[in-house]
């Protein structure tokens, strides 16, 4: 069997770096699952919405528009919106 150690032969240090790797692994692991979670989210709600050509766009009120749905706080979707990437809101 192994022992944890550095480099330098420090059997504690390799110890304690190997319990900081394993918790910064569980850290890792969350935040995945957390992002799958996410995703699925996205994905009911995008399943959720029908797309009509933009010529058929209806106007729609300041305030009932996805921006202003969304708040100030959510750069990313703002950003999102703002580049539209060939979808029309």
């Amino acid at each position: 069997m192994r022992r944890a150690h550095t480099d330098s032969g420090d059997h504690w240090a390799g110890v304690e770096e190997a319990f900081a790797a394993a918790n910064s692994l569980r850290r890792a692991a969350s935040l995945v699952r957390r992002a799958e979670l996410a995703v699925d989210q996205a994905s009911q709600h995008s399943g959720r919405v029908a797309w009509a050509p933009a010529a058929e766009r209806r106007g729609t009120s300041p305030e009932r528009t996805p921006r202003a749905l969304l708040g100030d706080g959510d750069r990313f979707a703002h950003r999102a919106l703002s580049e539209r990437r060939g979808l029309s809101l």
